[in-house]
């Protein structure tokens, strides 16, 4: 097989490594490399079929076992709460317009836009390409000029890069996109590496978050701590309330907090 161009920076990747899983059916996995800005990328999951690769999200979503590698539950909601109290920090004091629209990309169970609207008292629309459900807030097509685009646990599941232009493009010229996924300064050789579970198959560096960052028009950003939630700006103005909040740290561009 051919290694696939990295979809960051359209550099020619290189092999990296591989993994053996045995989960419904997956078992060889292959990753790829970009040498120019290190991005990692499973060459099984890109080139697997529509319907194995729906079907492999739909079992994952709903097995919590170890072969799955999915947290338990009271830790997944422990980590979606830290969500919705960042937003809701940075909704009260300015960083994050509470006059437009908010919508959960990739929602999942829309469990986070629940803790977030709780926590926030504004609406959340959900929108699920993979576990669809109907209802006021549920939404067939992302939209755009959203003033606030959550996505979380969903940029290590593309397996090219229309997903991740279709996140960036939902926001408003003054938006906020609240990310969560896993970014350091390298993805590890390392078959046994934690973030290598069945239907996880892109991962990011810090090199490759900036340039997509770069890409997109992101001019500041700003991560919680705590809650392991970065903000990404496309105006550096709004992100300028959380410069003196504890527990926030504010750059320009894209804020690689993992070095």
């Amino acid at each position: 097989m051919t290694p696939p161009g990295c979809f960051v920076c359209k550099t020619p990747t290189v092999t990296a490594f591989s993994k053996t899983f045995d989960w419904h059916g997956l078992e060889r996995v292959d990753y790829v490399r970009c040498p120019a800005c290190g991005f990692v990328l499973s060459q099984t999951h890109a080139e697997m079929g529509t319907e194995r690769w729906a079907e492999l999200n739909r079992i994952f979503h709903h097995e919590r076992t170890p072969e799955s590698g999915r947290s338990s539950e009271s830790r997944w909601m422990q980590r979606l709460q830290g969500y919705a109290d960042a937003i809701g920090e940075a909704a009260s004091v300015g960083a994050i317009d509470t006059g437009g629209s908010w919508l959960d990309f990739g929602c999942g169970s829309g469990k986070l836009a629940e803790l977030i609207e709780a926590r926030t008292r504004h609406p959340v629309l959900r929108y699920e390409p993979f576990l669809p459900q109907e209802g006021p807030q549920w939404v067939e097509t992302p939209g755009e000029g959203h003033s606030l685009v959550v996505n979380t646990a969903m940029f290590e599941h593309v397996r090219d890069r229309s997903p991740l232009d279709a996140v960036a493009g939902g926001l408003g010229d003054d938006g906020v996109l609240a990310l969560h996924t896993v970014v350091g300064p390298r993805v590890p050789d390392d078959p046994e590496w934690f973030y290598l579970l069945p239907v996880h198959c892109a991962f990011f560096t810090n090199e490759s978050m900036r340039r997509l960052c770069a890409q997109w028009g992101i001019a500041a950003s700003a991560y919680h701590v705590e809650g392991r939630l970065w903000l990404l700006a496309r105006r550096a103005e709004r992100l300028a309330p959380l410069r003196d909040q504890a527990g926030w740290q504010v750059s320009d561009g894209f804020l690689a907090y993992w070095t």
